[in-house]
């Protein structure tokens, strides 16, 4: 079997793979490439990601792998949850319709952020469009980004931030306005998480 499923498309091993932890009670940790690509990465808590299996769990008592594997490899799970009556069960799920339809080649830089951010293992590092959205590329030491990793990390989980509202104001400029809503800067940190928090964004519109 294992040779057989090393034979197969990535999206399709790796659906073989999700299945198989799905149905065995588990799901993917932050620590997964799949907590991003099947949508865990909209869930609030521990408690909403479980949720979450449970309703793939159903759908695959309801479809067969193929149907999976094709609907994933289409980016069009969220019609396959509808065409098998779990349509209610995700619109419960906010964002998880955003994330779905982009999956898995398609994201919102801010579901890496969070991935990176929420991780307990140090195991997952920043792609580049975090570093560059979000400001760790100009962190210069390995204490500052864990300052600015900790800023993000209260929004998420203190502050509980939607975070496509983050995403559109990082792509609007605004990331240090926006934090500042939700924390209270000291008068010398502000200077430096502004600094850090810009962004290439907002981008100029080109003139045809």
């Amino acid at each position: 079997m294992r040779q057989i499923v090393s034979s197969w498309p990535e999206s399709k091993s790796t659906c073989h793979g999700f299945c198989g932890i799905t149905l065995s009670d588990w799901h993917p940790s932050p620590t997964a490439k799949t907590w991003v690509t099947f949508g865990f990465c909209v869930c609030p808590n521990e408690y909403a990601e479980s949720n979450l299996a449970i309703m793939y769990k159903t759908l695959f008592q309801r479809c067969t792998f193929d149907e999976f594997w094709h609907a994933y490899d289409e980016s069009s799970l969220i019609a396959l949850f509808d065409r098998h009556g779990l349509k209610e069960d995700r619109l419960r799920i906010p964002n998880l319709e955003i994330v779905l339809k982009g999956s898995p080649r398609g994201f919102y830089s801010v579901w890496y952020l969070k991935q990176f951010v929420v991780d307990e293992t140090e195991s997952v590092s920043p792609p580049l469009s975090v570093c560059v959205d979000y400001g760790f590329d100009k962190c210069n030491s390995s204490s500052l980004l864990e300052d600015l990793k900790g800023i993000y990390k209260l929004l998420f989980l203190e502050a509980h931030v939607d975070p496509v509202k983050l995403h559109e104001v990082c792509i609007a400029g605004d990331l240090f306005g926006f934090a500042s809503g939700f924390i209270k800067f000291k008068k010398a940190e502000k200077k430096k998480f502004a600094r850090l928090m810009k962004n290439p964004y907002p981008l100029p519109i080109l003139e045809l």
